[in-house]
């Protein structure tokens, strides 16, 4: 007898997006597919549909008294029959291509023949980072712009750990992931073992304390504004005098506040990108 999935789809708006997925993996689902302005999830049997609409619920009413936006769309669940979760990963997610030198692709995909040095294997449903996001594809391109050869790198809040895995094959000697959440770091682990770099990458969750002696060449951050004000004075106290911050997960709206942080900090913009509704900073110590 074919199982019985529940599929879930919830209106999300940019902002919001990581936060309710990443919601959503830790209540149990097993799988997620972005759509314009939505997240469809999958939760496997045995679940209680009322229960988790009521989670999912009060969860959002949380993040909008936060002051955060949603598209005025209610939540529409389903039962559904098992299926090829695989095909279905296929049908919505394949290669990206970053830069000339940077290629993300699918395990189901077989790298070209002409695959770049940083050709990185990450699969959609291990969660955030899969280089499709804004975010990711800002936050990357600033980090190959940045690593010349050598360098030690922080990476906060690794999530998928796809930075931390394209920093070593660019060419940094050593890179320091560190998530909150024990979940990413296994799943960071995972992946950093799937592309054979994990004699250069070493993945931790808990504090950032645990490396407060150590001096990094670039701290890399693509997570959100709250994570960045909050860790923004101790990561500056981690950079070396002539490293480097690369920031993202800020919405272009937010642009004065972070620039705010930065001058607070004895930071400075080196440059600033966009895409979408998204910014990406490099900024570096004040001299």
């Amino acid at each position: 007898m074919d199982k019985i999935w529940l599929q879930m789809t919830i209106p999300v708006s940019d902002e919001t997006s990581e936060l309710v997925s990443s919601f959503l993996f830790e209540s149990g689902a097993s799988g997620v597919l972005e759509g314009e302005g939505t997240l469809t999830i999958f939760f496997p049997p045995p679940f209680s549909a009322e229960i988790l609409l009521k989670r999912v619920q009060n969860y959002l009413n949380e993040l909008q008294r936060l002051g955060l936006s949603f598209p005025p769309q209610s939540i529409v669940t389903e039962e559904i029959r098992d299926r090829d979760w695989n095909e279905e990963w296929k049908k919505s997610y394949g290669m990206t291509k970053i830069s000339d030198r940077i290629l993300i692709r699918p395990s189901w995909e077989k790298p070209p023949q002409d695959s770049p040095e940083c050709t990185i294997e990450i699969d959609p449903e291990m969660a955030f980072g899969t280089g499709t996001h804004a975010t990711t594809s800002l936050t990357l391109q600033l980090l190959e712009k940045n690593i010349c050869g050598n360098e030690l790198i922080l990476d906060v809040g690794t999530g998928t750990g796809i930075l931390s895995i394209a920093a070593v094959k660019l060419g940094a000697k050593k890179a320091i992931a560190f998530d909150i959440d024990p979940v990413a770091a296994q799943t960071a682990f995972h992946n950093v073992m799937k592309n054979d770099v994990g004699r250069k990458i070493h993945i931790f969750a808990g504090s950032l304390e645990a490396v407060a002696k150590a001096e990094f060449d670039i701290i890399v951050a693509n997570v959100n504004r709250g994570v960045i004000l909050e860790f923004l004075p101790f990561m500056s106290k981690l950079l070396d005098n002539d490293g480097k911050i690369i920031l993202s997960g800020i919405l272009d709206r937010e642009e004065t506040m972070v620039r705010d942080a930065l001058g607070t900090c004895g930071l400075y913009i080196l440059q600033l990108t966009a895409q979408d509704e998204w910014l990406a900073f490099e900024v570096a110590k004040q001299h």
